[in-house]
């Protein structure tokens, strides 16, 4: 009985493991919007910064303007070919959340505030 219960845990746990179909792994790239800080003494304007994410089975590898991180991230599967992806930043306790609409072929990524949503494209 006890074999039985420990196969059924293993197969559920197995089955619980999202991947994001071949296909929509790749290059996605968009640019983040400018925006305005304001630091207290005055309002700061930040220029728009060109972001891309170079998406594998593995990692993913982020870049904002000359910044570059490479790390492993989270998988919530929502739909067919739509998934949340989530990135720990590294050196940080910061979380990036991206939204992966494979059908439509572009990925949302929310801003961490003050900075802006964007959409992010797939490049072909």
């Amino acid at each position: 009985m006890k074999m039985v219960l420990l196969g059924f845990i293993l197969i559920c746990s197995f089955g619980l493991n999202a991947q994001i179909k071949k296909k929509d792994l790749g290059r996605y790239a968009g640019t983040i919007e400018s925006y305005k800080i304001n630091s207290g003494q005055e309002l700061l304007t930040v220029e728009a910064c060109p972001i891309s994410i170079n998406l594998n089975k593995e990692n993913l590898l982020l870049k904002i303007g000359s910044k570059e991180y490479t790390t492993a991230y989270r998988i919530k599967k929502l739909d067919r070919r739509s998934y949340i992806i989530t990135v720990d930043m590294p050196y940080s306790d910061l979380e990036e959340s991206f939204s992966l609409n494979g059908k439509n072929r572009e990925m949302l990524r929310k801003g961490l505030f003050p900075q802006p949503d964007c959409i992010l494209k797939k490049a072909l």
